[in-house]
């Protein structure tokens, strides 16, 4: 009897925790007061579809298939916006590594349940917020106070006035930032920002001097140039001591034919790269010089070596 009542009480607990535990699980039922005319415009088939949606999502969770379950929730939410699939949207996202995404929507639970008076789920919300805050990676857009800026956009949104000089969470990956300033000359600035360190801000001061805002690296181009021709002299050096079939010369036609391979596998990857423009910085602004792209190259009697500063 002793164990009989003890599954009882365990059962009735559990019962108990259900509706708190489906209420972000399921999708009905979740529109704050503000959203109840929107609620109203759904029709039957559109919310059997988004629930539809919204189950494949959480099956797709639980078979670890986070990104195409991310998919079912985004299209689901469309069709019909709920809290719940809000939540499970940020969650998944979370599990994607995608933390900017999820403290975001997290963000955005947080205010619709406070504004249906959810105040369990807007606690959940913010329990998750907390977490992600920690290990949030951000891009600081470093503007002048008296900086002329036309727009400026982060991966092709454009940002806020409001938003510069503050840290804007970012997800972590590559990130293109361009500014159009009033006189850049037709060249507007243009940077990629890799964020690969949990709780990094990384800061990106926006040239606001006048004149072109990027240009190519011309040191680059002539060190990739003499680099390669030396390499295509060698190589052509070494095949015409191999033609001659002088063994005498064979050491020599070797190192030659090692000398030009590496040489030309070494100058024409900076030779492009050189073509590629980097982002012009204004004279105030203290940045490391440019390493010589011109490699000293050592070649011995069983290989050769090849090392510069990128």
């Amino acid at each position: 009897m002793k164990a009989m009542r003890l599954a009882v009480c365990s059962l009735v607990l559990a019962a108990s925790m259900l509706p708190t535990t489906l209420a972000f699980a399921q999708g009905e039922g979740e529109s704050p007061p503000a959203a109840a005319a929107e609620e109203e415009n759904v029709s039957d088939s559109d919310k059997e579809r988004a629930r539809i949606l919204f189950d494949e999502g959480r099956q797709l969770m639980t078979d670890g298939k986070t990104a195409a379950a991310c998919d079912k929730f985004a299209e689901s939410q469309k069709v019909r916006p709920g809290i719940g699939t809000l939540y499970n949207l940020a969650d998944c996202n979370e599990k994607l590594g995608k933390t900017a995404t999820a403290f975001n929507l997290f963000h955005e639970v947080a205010d619709r349940t406070k504004a249906a008076l959810q105040t369990d789920r807007e606690e959940k919300a913010r329990e998750r917020i907390a977490a992600i805050e920690p290990k949030l990676m951000k891009i600081r857009l470093s503007v002048p106070s008296k900086g002329k800026v036309k727009a400026i956009t982060l991966d092709g949104e454009v940002v806020s006035a409001e938003d510069y000089n503050k840290a804007i969470p970012a997800d972590p990956g590559e990130h293109t930032v361009i500014a159009v300033t009033v006189k850049d000359d037709g060249e507007p600035f243009e940077e990629i920002v890799d964020l690969d360190e949990e709780g990094r801000t990384v800061t990106v001061a926006i040239p606001v001097v006048p004149g072109a805002k990027m240009k190519r690296r011309v040191g680059m181009i002539i060190g990739g140039g003499v680099t390669m021709g030396v390499g295509a002299i060698a190589l052509a050096s070494a095949i015409y001591l191999g033609a001659a079939g002088d063994e005498d010369a064979a050491p020599a036609a070797v190192g030659l034919g090692v000398l030009g391979v590496v040489g030309l596998g070494v100058g024409i990857p900076i030779f492009a790269v050189g073509f590629k423009k980097k982002p012009v910085r204004d004279a105030e602004l203290t940045i490391p010089m440019e390493a010589s792209p011109v490699p000293q190259i050592a070649v011995g009697p069983t290989g050769a070596s090849a090392t510069w500063h990128w």
